[in-house]
């Protein structure tokens, strides 16, 4: 199966290389040698002749020692910030999966039978953003956006949904949206620093995080923008 990377921050899953987390924006340290395997050495002239018989029980041993002072070393000076690997595709159980998939069926059911009702198809593209049906989710929100066109925080939604799936640019758009909608929106401006930092714009992300503060230094929502800002070195010590 394919390797699931998390954040150690917030859980959410990264797409190899990124350097930065789209979700929390805590930056990423990739383990060494991950995405590839050292090249054979060469041997040198000298030991062209053939070594001395060595035996296989003094040969395991050195083996197993070699392999416990690598994984001691990395405990002791690993980085404090590396994206955890699981073996399998899913967090979640596949009945979980299936609970999920059956629930977001009938929900579909019932917007069928009330398109008119607004407050219920935000209930879907919800649901569905929450359980990772992006497609599902951005269909959805879109269709209550045309009944509600000036609900900021389903344009944020929207915009998230387009980052989680890394349509950056379209992102952009949905949370810029919400602006117009609400100009003070504290995760509007949150989740454009997000945005831009996930798309390595450092400058204009500082730029989105400092409204952020500015706007509510004191809310978790600012608090986290600052300590963004400060990871960034772009606010000078106290």
């Amino acid at each position: 199966m394919k390797p699931l990377f998390l954040c150690s921050e917030c859980r959410k899953e990264l797409r190899w290389g990124e350097k930065f987390c789209g979700s929390c924006g805590r930056p990423v340290e990739w383990p060494e040698g991950k995405s590839s395997a050292p090249a054979a050495r060469a041997a040198s002239p000298a030991s062209s002749a053939k070594p001395p018989a060595v035996s296989w029980k003094l040969m395991a041993g050195f083996a197993v020692f070699l392999v416990g002072g690598v994984i001691a070393l990395e405990l002791l000076t690993g980085p404090r910030t590396i994206p955890v690997q699981q073996t399998q595709q899913s967090s979640q159980p596949l009945g979980a999966n299936m609970e999920a998939v059956n629930h977001l069926n009938e929900l579909e059911q019932q917007v069928n039978a009330n398109p008119s009702d607004a407050k219920l198809r935000l209930h879907l593209a919800n649901f569905a953003h929450d359980n990772r049906f992006y497609d599902k989710a951005i269909q959805h929100y879109r269709k209550y956006l045309e009944l509600e066109p000036r609900d900021a925080d389903a344009l944020v939604d929207l915009g998230i949904c387009f980052n989680d799936i890394g349509n950056l640019d379209e992102a952009k758009i949905w949370m810029k949206k919400a602006l117009e909608v609400s100009p003070k929106h504290l995760l509007a401006h949150f989740n454009l620093g997000i945005v831009h930092l996930k798309a390595g714009e450092i400058e204009q992300s500082n730029e989105w995080f400092r409204k952020t503060v500015n706007l509510d230094p004191a809310s978790e929502v600012g608090k986290r923008a600052k300590s963004l800002l400060e990871q960034h070195g772009a606010i000078a010590n106290p």
